[in-house]
């Protein structure tokens, strides 16, 4: 039996033919002449979007409706008077348009595969696990911005606003071992109003700030976003001493994090003890400008933990994301927003149980066993990094679990969940 062969070797023989045909391409040095670039390339696309399409078709299909999720959300974006959305380029083509996306990760391979330099059986292993990667990686960042952009609509955002902080592209020697982190001293700036909503995060900053910052008309108050935490370079000249405080070089080295030696290059992982997107609430700028400075970070009001694959509970995501609720100690709670359907055993695991505890110490304190404890014995030291409880009493876990989907309906009610207990809590100071 004669094996038949998949579309895009019928290309990729085309696409050979045709460099034999015409001796002015010479594939080893990259030169295709002008007057037949048109056709070389179009062969040349034709390859890797079959390939793309005969692997990954299920894949195609999860990013066209993510894809026109995204074009919806930017059009209420832009109903609110913001605009434009900037988010990295890789993942910019692959938003507008999931085969463009994927394909490009095989533009170095069928180089390669041109030039003889691997053959066809390499060719579909690695560009198997290219295109697969990239995927992954479109597709978790495209939902966790999306989750912020339709939060945004669902805040019913006025004002928008940024915090100009100095990165490396401001000053090139930041980061270069010209001094140790933390030796510089430098002032937070003020919150600029502006229309663009950026995701772009400069991997080397003087102070960590909210990408995002909006006044919410629902809840009155300023609501910043924090997401792509990376290391700060600077010491703050002032830090708000009415908000609560973790030391991030203790806890950092309490979770093993901290860096061999101040010029050490690799990123810290973050993502160890930090949730997806931190959020917080304030009347004012000073309150929300600064996340972390190199020696302090602020205790966030929300974590929100993305979940963009259905399988996140059976590989044991829950236990990282009530690591995370642990270190950040979030005042109203964690909120997992799910892409899929979650498993039964997800939402059954997570189900709001009977508030039991508090009741079981009244007891206890009335027979003299413990003592009862105070809002700051339930929070400890807020200028430490542990935040737990004493007298051995555990705080009930607040986490919530939401099937967001594409439905920015959901948002809108998480926010009106937000919202309430934000007026409760508030109350009752």
């Amino acid at each position: 039996m004669v094996a038949v062969k998949a579309r895009w070797q019928e290309c990729f023989t085309e696409l050979v033919s045709f460099i034999t045909a015409n001796p002015g391409i010479r594939v080893e040095e990259g030169t295709v002449p002008s007057d037949v670039r048109e056709q070389f390339y179009g062969l040349f696309n034709c390859v890797r979007e079959s390939y793309v399409e005969e692997k990954f078709a299920l894949q195609l299909a999860k990013g066209r409706i993510m894809s026109n999720a995204w074009a919806e959300v930017n059009a209420g974006i832009k109903r609110a008077g913001f605009g434009p959305v900037e988010i990295p380029p890789e993942l910019n083509w692959f938003m507008l348009n999931p085969l463009d996306g994927l394909r490009r990760s095989l533009y170095d391979l069928l180089f390669a595969l041109i030039r003889g330099k691997i053959d066809i059986l390499a060719f579909e292993q690695r560009g198997y696990k290219e295109v697969s990667e990239a995927f992954a990686c479109y597709y978790r960042l495209g939902y966790i911005y999306w989750i912020q952009l339709a939060l945004i609509v669902a805040l019913q955002a006025d004002k928008n606003y940024r915090v100009p902080v100095i990165d490396k592209t401001i000053d090139a020697l930041m980061g270069e071992g010209h001094e140790n982190p933390g030796d510089h001293l430098g002032k937070v700036p003020e919150m600029e109003e502006c229309t663009n909503i950026t995701f772009i995060q400069q991997a080397i900053v003087s102070f960590m700030v909210p990408r995002i910052v909006v006044h919410s008309t629902r809840m009155q108050k300023l609501l910043g976003l924090c997401t792509d935490f990376v290391e700060p370079q600077w010491r703050a000249g002032e830090v708000n001493s009415n908000l609560e405080w973790f030391n991030l070089s203790a806890l950092l080295e309490e979770h093993k994090l901290e860096k061999p030696r101040p010029d050490y290059q690799m990123p810290i992982e973050f993502n160890q003890i930090m949730s997806d997107i931190l959020v917080y609430a304030a009347h004012g700028g000073a309150e929300i400008g600064l996340v972390a400075d190199r020696y302090n970070f602020l205790r966030p009001d929300w974590c929100l933990e993305i979940m963009e694959c259905d399988d996140w509970y059976e590989k044991g995501e829950l236990e990282r994301i009530r690591k995370h609720h642990s270190v950040m100690k979030p005042r109203y709670g964690t909120y997992i927003l799910c892409l899929e359907q979650p498993l039964q055993a997800a939402i059954d695991e997570l189900a709001p149980k009977l508030q039991v505890i508090p009741d079981v110490v009244g007891i206890l304190a009335a027979e003299g066993k413990v003592d009862m404890p105070s809002e700051s014995d339930l929070l400890g030291d807020a200028e430490g990094t542990t935040l737990s409880p004493k007298n051995g009493v555990e705080q009930i876990q607040d986490i919530h679990l939401l099937h967001c989907g594409f439905d920015s309906e959901m948002l809108d009610m998480m926010v009106e969940v937000m919202s309430s207990g934000l007026t409760v809590y508030e109350s009752q100071q």
